[in-house]
C-alpha cells in the first residue's frame, strides 16, 4: 500500500487532504478480491469560547472540501459551497460553542465530487464571524444577519425566512445561549430564483429581546445573484395545548401497532393548522382523522428531532380526531410523557426538501444539542 501526505500547519495555513492508493490482495481470479488501507484525515485543534459565533471556511485547490467539527458540544450548521460564487471549492460552517475547549476540526473532500490522486492542498480559516444587524421587513444582500426581537414569556411565536435561491438556516439566541433552531421548510418554484421558507415555533422561556440569526443552507444550481431574504415574526395562539403520557396499559392503534391516544379540536375550514406531537423520550407518530374515522393525514419526523408535525388545511369545519402514537409498535410498552400543539399558523412548513435543480441537494449536518 502507497500513501501520499505532507504535514500540515494547526491553524490559517495552507494544509494537505491525503489518501491511501490501495492495491488487490493478489488473489486468483475465484476469489474475492481483499483491500485494506488506512483512512487518513487533516485535523487542526482549535480552542473557541463558548458562547462565540465562528465560521470555518476550507478552501479547496482543485477538489470540493468538507469540513467537520468532533466532539462539538455546541449548535452549528455545515452549508455547502454557494454554487456560481467559489466554483464549488469552498466548505463553510457557522458553529456556536457550548464550553470552551480545545476542538478538533476535521477536513475532508464533498463524497460524489471530483479530487486528484495523491495529495490536496487546502486553506483553513477560522474567524469570529462579524454580524451585520438588518430590520426584519427590508429585503437585503445577504452575507451573515442578525435580527434584534423582544419575546415575550407565555406566549408562542412563528419566526419565518424567506430566502431567494438558497434555503435559510435559522437560529434564535438569548443573549450568547442557543434556545432554537429550524432548517424546516419548502421550496418554491424552480430555477436559481426559487424561494425557501423555512418556519420556527417557539415559546420563550423569559421575555427578552432574543438575536435571531440567519446563515446559509443549500443553493440553488447557477445563482449568481445575491443571496436576499425576509424576516417575519407574529404571534400564534394555540388551538389546543396538551400533555399527555403513553403507557402498556393505553389501547393499541390499529394503524399503527403501539399504544395511542386520542385529542379532539375543531378546525375551521380554509385555516392552516400546524400540528406538533413531541417527546423526549419516544418517537412520536401523528394520525388525523374525521369524525368517521377516516384517515386524513399522518407523519413521522417533519417537526424535526424524530417529533412529528402536520400541516393541515380543513376543507371543512369539523371536529377532527389527533391520535398521538409511537413509531415503535409493540404491547405492554411504556412509551413515555409528551406534548401535543395544535395552532392556527399561515406560515407553517413541513419538513426539509431538497432544492429544485440543486446537485447538492439536502447535504446538511445538524450538530447534536448537548
Amino acid at each position: 500500500m502507497k500513501s501520499h501526505c505532507r504535514a500540515f500547519p494547526v491553524l490559517m495555513l495552507p494544509g494537505w487532504l491525503c489518501f491511501a492508493m490501495l492495491s488487490p490482495a493478489g488473489q486468483p481470479a475465484a476469489k474475492p478480491d481483499i483491500l485494506k488501507g488506512e483512512a487518513l484525515a487533516s485535523v487542526h485543534p482549535y480552542k473557541m469560547q463558548k458562547g462565540t459565533i465562528y465560521r470555518i471556511v476550507a478552501t479547496g485547490n482543485g477538489f470540493t472540501p468538507q469540513v467537520r467539527v468532533k466532539g462539538q458540544t455546541g449548535s452549528g450548521y455545515l452549508p455547502p459551497p454557494p454554487a456560481g460564487r467559489f466554483a464549488g471549492n469552498v466548505a463553510q460552517t457557522m458553529f456556536i460553542p457550548r464550553e470552551t475547549k480545545v476542538y478538533q476540526i476535521t477536513v475532508g473532500f464533498l463524497p460524489g465530487s471530483d479530487i486528484k490522486k495523491g495529495a490536496n492542498s487546502y486553506t483553513l480559516t477560522i474567524e469570529r464571524a462579524r454580524l451585520q444587524p438588518q430590520l426584519p421587513e427590508q429585503e437585503r444582500r445577504f452575507e451573515l444577519a442578525e435580527n434584534s426581537k423582544k419575546l415575550e414569556q407565555g406566549k408562542t411565536y412563528s419566526i419565518t425566512v424567506t430566502g431567494r435561491g438558497f434555503a435559510p438556516q435559522l437560529e434564535v439566541l438569548d443573549g450568547r445561549r442557543p434556545v432554537a433552531r429550524a432548517g424546516n421548510g419548502r421550496w418554491y418554484g424552480f430555477g436559481p430564483d426559487a424561494e425557501f421558507i423555512t418556519t420556527l415555533t417557539m415559546s420563550p422561556a423569559r421575555t427578552t429581546e432574543y438575536r435571531i440569526i440567519v446563515s446559509v443552507g443549500p443553493v440553488t444550481e447557477k445563482r449568481l445573484a445575491p443571496l436576499t431574504y425576509t424576516t417575519r415574526v407574529a404571534e400564534i395562539k394555540p388551538e389546543l395545548s396538551a400533555k399527555g403520557q403513553l403507557s402498556g396499559k393505553d389501547p393499541i392503534y390499529p394503524r399503527r401497532g403501539g399504544p395511542h391516544k386520542i385529542h379532539r379540536v375543531k378546525l375551521e375550514a380554509g385555516k392552516t393548522y400546524q400540528i406538533d406531537l413531541s417527546s423526549l423520550t419516544f418517537d412520536p407518530y401523528l394520525f388525523l382523522e374525521d369524525a368517521a374515522g377516516k384517515l386524513l393525514a399522518q407523519d413521522d419526523d417533519s417537526g424535526g428531532n424524530l417529533n412529528a408535525r402536520m400541516i393541515f388545511r380543513p376543507e371543512k369545519t369539523a371536529v377532527y380526531s389527533i391520535v398521538a402514537t409511537t413509531f415503535d409498535p409493540g404491547v405492554g410498552r411504556d412509551p413515555g410523557p409528551y406534548g401535543l400543539t395544535v395552532m392556527e399558523n399561515a406560515d407553517a412548513q413541513p419538513s426539509f426538501a431538497a432544492p429544485p435543480g440543486s446537485a447538492i441537494g439536502n447535504d446538511i449536518q445538524n450538530f447534536p444539542n448537548q
